[in-house]
């Protein structure tokens, strides 16, 4: 109620107001988001951020679906593995986004030298507005731990027995894949579309952290142009006006996920 409710209710209501957080609020009615629509930098933000929705979601999906049918395999140690490759989640944002802003430098970074050594050219990838969004997918890539742990305990939830029927059948590898394993994962893979959306829709420490929403805007995503429009500008009522869009543009996002999932997800036992 404190922390989530009454502060998006008090968003919608800020939202219709000219306020900076020390003089008293001005009712403006409609203005923030008239001016909103205006402004070239929030279309840009909103681009950037609709950019990595396009490219980084099904990456994350795919890499933790891969990694949770490796994690699935009966081989001694496997809990290392699983271990390992889920720690990444638990680090702070802040410490993982330093850590990968030094493996990213231009010139001392591990990734950068590894090319020279191959004998190519360093790659400037905090700093190129050609390059920056795929080198924040990447920094991605390094917390897709968290969709990987639900996959794999949907994947050792499937009865052993669909595999054995499939077996005697006569099918490969591949078919089962597809006609087994896939069809009963859609729950999982419906939960981690939505979650993993929310996260980036929200992408705001790489900005913040690493690039400082450079260079040229190429990484302002659209928390990070809210909180600078709200927090360094003192533009709250305008921030809020942001944020309100934001909300209604995850709920539609939300809202056709799940209407579209009545045709692909299945769950055992033939319910919808």
């Amino acid at each position: 109620m404190v922390f989530q409710l009454i502060p998006i209710i008090y968003a919608f209501v800020l939202s219709l107001y000219k306020y900076n957080g020390f003089t008293p609020p001005v009712y403006i009615g409609m203005d923030n988001f008239t001016r909103l629509f205006k402004d070239p930098g929030f279309w840009q933000a909103l681009g950037n951020t609709m950019y990595m929705i396009v490219f980084q979601l099904p990456l994350n999906l795919i890499v933790s679906l891969l990694l949770a049918l490796l994690l699935n395999s009966r081989v001694k140690g496997i809990g290392i593995f699983r271990t390992i490759y889920y720690i990444p989640t638990l680090l702070p944002q802040v410490a993982a986004a330093i850590i990968i802003m030094t493996l990213l430098n231009n010139n001392y970074g591990m990734l950068n030298r590894i090319l020279t050594f191959l004998g190519l050219k360093p790659v400037n990838w905090l700093y190129d507005p050609k390059v920056v969004k795929f080198s924040i997918i990447l920094v991605g890539l390094w917390s897709v731990g968290r969709g990987m742990v639900i996959y794999l305990a949907n994947l050792q939830g499937i009865s052993s027995s669909y595999y054995e029927s499939a077996d005697i059948d006569g099918a490969n590898a591949i078919q089962k894949f597809f006609k087994i394993t896939l069809p009963l994962i859609t729950p999982s893979i419906l939960y981690n579309l939505i979650i993993e959306a929310t996260y980036i829709f929200q992408l705001f420490t790489p900005s913040a952290i690493i690039t400082r929403g450079g260079p040229d805007g190429a990484s302002t995503f659209y928390v990070y142009k809210l909180y600078t429009d709200g927090f360094r500008h003192s533009w709250l009522g305008y921030a809020s006006a942001q944020a309100v869009i934001l909300f209604f543009i995850m709920v539609i996002f939300t809202a056709l996920a799940m209407k579209s999932s009545e045709s692909w997800v299945h769950y055992e036992g033939g319910a919808k």
